[in-house]
C-alpha cells in the first residue's frame, strides 16, 4: 500500500539517524526524504508513525547551533522541514474510537508533548464548535505545558502563555473540518539563527517591481517569541476571519520600541525558492492586558515573531560589521602589547624589581587572559565550553578592574601621598585583594543558578538580568567610582607640578606632557568603559560606541606603548637583547644607579631626564636616589612630576671667572 511506504521511509530514516554524526550533506538529505514521504501518505498513520516522527524530529532537534545553521543555509531546507512537520502531524490518528462520520462530538486526533514541541490535531463541527486554539507554556526555553483553548477561554486562561492563537470555524459549507497546531518555545527547527538571539534574518516582501517578484528587507532581526503552525483540512481559499497570534516577547516592548516588532510567516516561494519570513497578510495589532503581543494573519502558515535592531544598538548592521572589526584588531594588537610586556618583566631581571613594574605585570596577566577568552565568546554551539567561557570571562573581568584599582591606588600613594608612602608586603595584599576578590561574585552566581552562564543573544555571558546588574555591573561600577575618584586627586596632582618653579620648557610642551600623563592615567585605571555606560541608551550611542570599542580594545597595546615603548631602561634592555646598540653610547654610560628610601615604589612609568650644563641627557627607570645629587634645590630652574615623565632640569650657570 501506498501508506505503507510513508511508514516504512519514517521508519527506515529513524533507524538510519541512531548514534549518527551526520555531515551537512547527510541531514539535508534526510530532510529531503522526510518532506518527500508526504506524498506517499493515503488515510491516517499511526502511533508507530508518530513515535518514529517524534525520534526523527528530536534528533534533528538535537544538532548543535552552528551544524543547524549551516545546514538551513542549504537550499530549501527549512521550507521542506516546515512543510513535513505541517503534513505528517495532520495526517496521524492515534484516537482508535474516533469515528470521523460521528456528527455529534469533536474528537481529538493525536496529541504530543515534548519540550522542544507540542502538537494536537482536532476533528470538529460546526454544530459544536468548542475547540477554538491552542496554546503553550515555557520555561527556559522548554515547554512545560499545552493547552487546547476552547470558547469559553478568558484572558487568565492564558495569562502564563508564552505562545497561543484562536482560530474560529471556517468550513461553513461542508460543516467539517481538521485543524492541526503545531508549537515550539523557538524558532529553532526553522532558523536556529533568530533563536540563538542573532540579528541576521532579513524579511521578504512581494515586490512586483523587481525581477524577481520579491524584496529583501535591509534590516535584520532576530527571533522574539515562539513559533506556531496552524493547518486546516480542507484548507480555505482564505479566511473569513482572521487568526490570531499571540506571543510573549522575549525582550521587553514598550511604545518606543513596539515599531521594530514583526509578526511574520515562513513563506516558501521566498528567496527564490529558499524560503523565507515574510510580513504579506501579517501586522502587528499591538499588546494586550498580558502583556502578549497580538498578531493578526488573514491566512494559515508558521508564525513567530521577529524584531529588529534598536537605532541604540548601533542601528543594525551599519556599524556593526566596523566595531566587529575594530574590536578584533585592537584586541590582536594588545595582545601583543601586553606579550611584550610579560616577556620584559620575565626576561630582564633589573627591570622588574620596582614595585610599579610588579603591578604592571600582574595587570597584564589579567587583560591578556581576558581578551584570550573574549575569544571563544560566541562557542554558543557547546554547552558545557560556553559555560566554561561565560565564568572565566566574568572572572577576568573583574580581575582586571581590581588590578587597576591597585594601580590606582599605588599612583594615588605615589604621586599624591608622596612621603610616607611605604607599605610593608604591598604586593602580596593586593595579589590576594585583586585575585581573590573576584571569586565571590562568580562563585554567589554558580550557587544562585550555574545556567546563567549558558549564553544570552548567541553569546557566552550571563543570561540572567539580576545575576549581571549584581555580579558584574554592581562590582565594576563599585571599582570604577574608585578609579575615578583617585584619577581626579592625582590629575590635580599632575596640573600642580611645576607651579611657582622657572622652567625653559614651552608652555604648550608642559600642557601636552600633563595631557598625556593624564590620557594614561585615564587608560591605564580601566576609565574608558565609561564610554560604554553613556552607549547604553544615549541619544548619540554611535560615537560613544566607537570610542569605547577603540579605547577599550587597544588598552593593552596603549599600556605598552607608554609604559615600555617609551621607557628607556625597557629599550635598552631590548636593544641588548637584540644585538642592537647604538654607535653614540655615550648617553648611555651617564645612567643613574641611585636608590630612594622608597625603592619599594618604583615605577616603570616614571623616569628622570637630567639635562646638565653641557646639554648630555642621562636616565633612569630604578628607584630615586638614595643620597641627594651633589647639588642644592636652587640649582634646578623646574622639576615636572607627572606619571610618564619626571623631568629635573638643571639650571645654566655663569662660567666663574679666576680673580686674577
Amino acid at each position: 500500500m501506498i501508506m505503507e511506504n510513508s511508514s516504512q521511509i519514517l521508519h527506515d530514516i529513524r533507524h538510519y539517524i541512531t548514534d549518527w554524526n551526520p555531515s551537512i550533506a547527510e541531514i539535508d538529505l534526510l530532510v529531503q526524504s522526510l518532506f518527500r514521504s508526504v506524498h506517499y501518505i493515503e488515510g491516517d498513520l499511526n502511533e508507530e508513525d508518530l513515535l518514529n516522527l517524534e525520534i526523527i524530529i528530536q534528533q534533528i532537534n538535537n544538532l548543535d547551533t552552528g551544524t543547524l545553521i549551516r545546514a538551513q543555509h542549504s537550499p530549501s531546507f527549512s521550507s521542506n522541514l516546515a512543510g513535513a512537520i505541517e503534513n505528517l502531524f495532520a495526517r496521524i490518528n492515534t484516537n482508535k474510537v474516533n469515528n470521523p462520520f460521528d456528527r455529534e462530538m469533536t474528537s481529538q486526533r493525536t496529541k504530543l508533548e515534548l519540550p522542544f514541541m507540542s502538537a494536537a490535531s482536532w476533528d470538529r463541527w460546526n454544530e459544536n464548535e468548542t475547540i477554538m486554539g491552542f496554546t503553550i507554556t515555557t520555561n527556559n526555553n522548554a515547554i512545560i505545558k499545552s493547552t487546547v483553548l476552547t470558547s469559553s477561554t478568558s484572558y487568565a486562561d492564558i495569562q502564563d502563555s508564552n505562545v497561543a492563537t484562536f482560530l474560529p470555524f471556517q468550513q461553513f459549507d461542508t460543516g467539517k473540518e481538521q485543524i492541526t497546531f503545531t508549537a515550539c518555545p523557538d524558532t529553532r527547527l526553522i532558523d536556529a539563527s533568530a533563536a540563538s538571539g542573532k540579528f541576521s534574518s532579513p524579511i521578504f516582501a512581494y515586490d512586483l517591481s523587481q525581477p524577481d517578484g520579491w524584496s529583501r528587507s535591509e534590516d535584520l532581526y532576530t527571533g522574539n517569541g515562539g513559533m506556531i503552525q496552524v493547518r486546516l483540512n480542507p484548507a480555505p481559499p482564505r479566511l473569513h476571519k482572521p487568526i490570531k497570534i499571540l506571543f510573549r516577547p522575549k525582550s521587553k516592548t514598550t511604545e518606543e520600541t513596539k515599531h521594530l516588532l514583526r509578526c511574520v510567516f515562513w513563506n516558501e516561494q521566498m528567496d527564490s525558492g529558499n524560503g523565507g519570513w515574510s510580513t504579506d497578510g501579517c501586522w502587528y495589532e499591538g499588546t494586550d492586558q498580558n502583556g502578549m503581543a497580538i498578531c493578526l494573519c488573514n491566512h494559515l502558515s508558521t508564525f513567530t515573531l521577529l524584531v529588529c535592531r534598536s537605532e541604540k544598538e548601533l542601528q543594525s548592521t551599519v556599524h556593526g560589521g566596523i566595531l566587529n572589526i575594530i574590536t578584533i584588531i585592537g584586541s590582536l594588537a594588545s595582545i601583543l602589547g601586553l606579550s611584550l610586556i610579560l616577556a620584559t618583566f620575565i626576561l630582564f631581571p633589573s627591570w622588574r624589581k620596582p614595585l610599579g613594574h610588579k603591578i604592571l605585570f600582574q595587570l597584564s596577566a589579567a587583560l591578556i587572559f581576558l581578551l584570550l577568552t573574549f575569544f571563544g565568546v560566541d562557542s554558543v554551539d557547546n554547552v558545557n565550553a560556553c559555560r566554561l567561557v561565560g565564568i572565566f570571562l566574568h572572572y577576568f573581568l573583574v580581575s582586571c578592574f581590581s588590578w587597576m584599582t591597585v594601580e590606582a591606588y599605588y599612583q594615588y600613594r605615589r604621586l599624591v601621598i608622596v612621603f610616607g608612602s611605604y607599605m610593608p608586603r604591598f604586593l602580596l595584599k593586593a595579589s590576594i585583594v585583586a585575585w581573590g576578590f573576584p571569586i565571590i561574585p562568580v562563585t554567589s552566581v554558580l550557587i544562585c543558578d550555574v545556567d546563567s552562564y549558558k549564553g544570552s543573544e548567541g553569546y557566552c555571558w550571563l543570561s540572567h538580568p539580576t545575576a549581571f546588574y549584581s555580579a558584574v555591573l554592581g562590582p565594576l561600577v563599585f571599582l570604577m567610582l574608585i578609579n575615578l575618584t583617585i584619577f581626579v586627586l592625582v590629575v590635580r596632582s599632575i596640573i600642580a607640578a611645576g607651579r611657582g618653579l622657572r622652567t625653559n620648557q614651552s608652555e604648550s610642551k608642559q600642557i601636552r606632557e600633563k595631557l598625556l600623563a593624564s590620557f594614561l592615567n585615564f587608560v591605564l585605571l580601566g576609565l574608558t568603559w565609561i564610554f560604554g555606560f553613556f552607549a547604553i541608551g544615549a541619544t548619540n550611542a554611535v560615537i560613544f560606541s566607537y570610542l569605547f570599542c577603540v579605547t577599550s580594545s587597544l588598552q593593552g597595546f596603549i599600556i605598552f606603548v607608554l609604559y615600555v615603548g617609551r621607557d628607556p631602561s625597557a629599550r635598552k634592555h631590548w636593544f641588548m637583547c637584540i644585538g642592537v646598540i647604538a654607535s653614540k653610547s655615550r648617553n648611555w654610560s651617564n645612567i643613574l644607579q641611585a636608590k630612594s628610601p622608597d625603592s619599594k615604589f618604583g615605577n616603570s612609568a616614571f623616569y628622570y631626564d637630567v639635562t646638565s650644563e653641557s646639554g648630555l641627557t642621562t636616565t633612569t627607570t630604578e628607584n630615586c636616589p638614595t643620597s641627594p645629587l651633589r647639588t642644592s634645590f636652587s640649582d634646578f630652574q623646574h622639576v615636572m612630576a607627572v606619571p610618564c615623565s619626571i623631568e629635573v632640569r638643571v639650571a645654566q650657570r655663569q662660567p666663574t671667572k679666576n680673580a686674577n
